[in-house]
Order: structure tokens, then C-alpha cells, then sequence
């Protein structure tokens, strides 16, 4: 299912790294004049169910290695979901590319008028 007529990825999708900085980026394009694009981060253990930290720390002494970390990264624009896992060594150079995206399609921001306050003497 993709979007219509605006060549966004579909809704929810996993996508590579740059496929997902160019789908966030049409994203702040089509909302440039109206609308919201959220952009979350958290830790993903790679687990899609959840798992208490003694059973991931059981596992891990179990294997001898610990799992790498990573980070899942969603971006959710009117109806388009789309997501990424970045691993630790990505997440410095995937953080500039988002930050500089954000530098760019975010000069469209108004600053708000102050309500102008009338003091009066006593």
C-alpha cells in the first residue's frame, strides 16, 4: 500500500538507512505549509517481544558476546509510517545526515507573537 500520488514508502515500513533519511525528507516537504512530522528514537534490542533484563542478561552470559546495540528510528508524517534500525557504529553518521535534514526543511517555522502585557501604575 503506498501513498497516493505523493511517491512516499509505504505505511509502516522498514527501510534501509538513506532510503529512510529521503522519506523523511519528502515528508517535511509535503508538510511544509500544514501538518506534523514526528521523529522518535529508542533502543531496539533486536526482540520483537518484550523480554525482562535478567533474560536478556542470561542470554548474553550464555553466548559470551552481548548483542549489539541499536536503535530503532520512526518517522510518522499525516498517514505515512516508515522506520530504520541503526546499529552503534551508524548511529554519529546517522544522526548528522537526520540533523542536517532537519537544519534544512525546518526554515519554514514562524515565531510566535508575544501577547503584549499593559502594565499599569498604582
Amino acid at each position: 500500500r503506498t501513498s497516493p500520488g505523493l511517491g512516499l514508502a509505504p505505511a509502516a515500513m522498514l527501510l534501509e538507512q538513506d532510503s529512510f533519511l529521503n522519506q523523511v525528507s519528502k515528508m517535511y516537504d509535503r508538510s511544509r505549509t500544514k501538518g506534523t512530522v514526528y521523529v522518535t528514537m529508542k533502543r531496539f534490542t533486536g526482540q520483537h517481544t518484550r523480554k525482562s533484563r535478567k533474560e536478556l542478561a542470561a542470554r548474553e552470559q550464555e553466548t559470551g558476546e552481548s548483542p549489539e546495540s541499536k536503535v530503532l528510528v520512526r518517522a510518522v508524517g499525516g498517514k505515512v509510517k516508515v522506520s530504520t534500525v541503526v546499529p552503534a557504529k551508524d548511529h554519529e553518521r546517522f544522526c548528522r545526515s537526520l540533523m542536517n535534514i532537519y537544519k534544512v526543511k525546518m526554515d519554514a517555522l514562524k515565531r510566535r507573537a508575544k501577547a503584549k502585557t499593559k502594565t499599569t501604575k498604582a
